[in-house]
């Protein structure tokens, strides 16, 4: 089957992705020369109805193997962006909540503990920010790029 190639830019950073559909619905997806497996799971359209959005990245990996944060994420809606979301970097279970709506964060500061393969992750923020939300609780599954909590500007 034939592969295509995507060239995305984030960041001001230019990045090669490779396509190759191998099954209906099995894909070989390669970053920067990283292979991945990938199984289509749905497809549906969505509906953005105000302003423009623009992509999110995901987050950095945490384990080796895991798709690189530099793979354009789907759209958001206006007003959340890659500074306003921490995502689930891999599928796995939150173990521990660390922070509540209302904490003020500096950057590094742990947020919570995610298990996935058998190993516990600790999720930092990835800037000075303020919770805004915590989406997640501890005993909940969650699958790659699921929203973990939401944070906005820390206010001086």
């Amino acid at each position: 089957m034939s592969t295509r190639r995507y060239t995305v830019s984030i960041g001001g950073r230019s990045y090669d992705i490779d396509v190759r559909e191998t099954a209906s619905d099995r894909f070989e997806v390669s970053v920067d020369g990283r292979t991945f497996e990938a199984t289509l799971e749905g497809e549906r359209e969505v509906a953005h109805e105000a302003g423009p959005t623009r992509p999110m990245p995901i987050p950095a990996p945490a384990l080796p193997g895991a798709m690189p944060r530099t793979v354009a994420r789907a759209l958001l809606p206006p007003g959340t962006g890659p500074a306003d979301v921490v995502a689930a970097p891999l599928p796995g279970v939150v173990l521990e909540v660390l922070v509540k709506p209302g904490a003020v964060l500096q950057r590094g500061d742990p947020l919570l503990v995610l298990e996935a393969m058998k190993m516990r992750n600790t999720i930092r923020s990835p800037r000075d920010a303020v919770v805004v939300e915590v989406a997640v609780s501890a005993g909940q599954p969650v699958a790659p790029n699921d929203v973990l909590v939401r944070l906005a500007e820390a206010r001086a």
